[in-house]
């Protein structure tokens, strides 16, 4: 064997065995990812639909070995596709449920707020937020705090995040 080979670069054409595990790994992961997906969600990412049933039988799988195959087979699959639309349609989806959460914590943390601070938090919203009725949030407050402090059902403090969540 002459030196000139042994000191040869690989081309660019050829993949290394251990790239090809991680690549098949990271395929395997996504595939993961999309399977935790609601339904409507999986059908915003516009799959091919072998690649969709395979997802879909996939969280029905129940059995730690099924799974293990099941997945397998999606990375199968998603090796012969491009997958970064589906890469980018996917951090678009985790995005915008990233967003939902944190206007879910946001209304949250208004409410108990408002229950805890009662007036002076309603002032405050009121100053930040157009279009609150102030005899309707005061009335849910009153009643939430009401509520709370006999230890009933928290209906009113559920309303109010209803109420909340139409305002912000």
């Amino acid at each position: 064997m002459s030196d000139s080979n042994l000191n040869s670069e690989p081309t660019d054409n050829c993949v290394s065995k251990s790239q090809r595990k991680r690549d098949s790994l990271e395929l395997r992961a996504l595939g993961a990812e999309l399977a935790k997906l609601s339904n409507q969600q999986l059908d915003s990412l516009a799959l091919p639909p072998e690649l969709k049933e395979a997802l879909l039988v996939m969280k029905s799988i129940k059995q730690h070995g099924a799974l293990k195959r099941q997945l397998k087979f999606v990375g199968g699959l998603m090796r012969e596709l491009d997958v970064v639309p589906i890469r980018e349609n996917f951090a678009r989806i985790k995005m915008q449920s990233g967003y939902a959460v944190r206007q879910h914590h946001k209304i949250e943390r208004w409410r108990d707020r408002l229950i805890d601070e009662g007036d002076a938090a309603l002032s405050v919203l009121m100053f930040e937020v157009a279009g609150v009725e102030r005899q309707r949030v005061r009335q849910l407050i009153r009643n939430a705090q009401f509520e709370r402090d006999q230890e009933k059902s928290p209906k009113s403090a559920r309303a109010l995040y209803r109420y909340l969540k139409e305002c912000l």
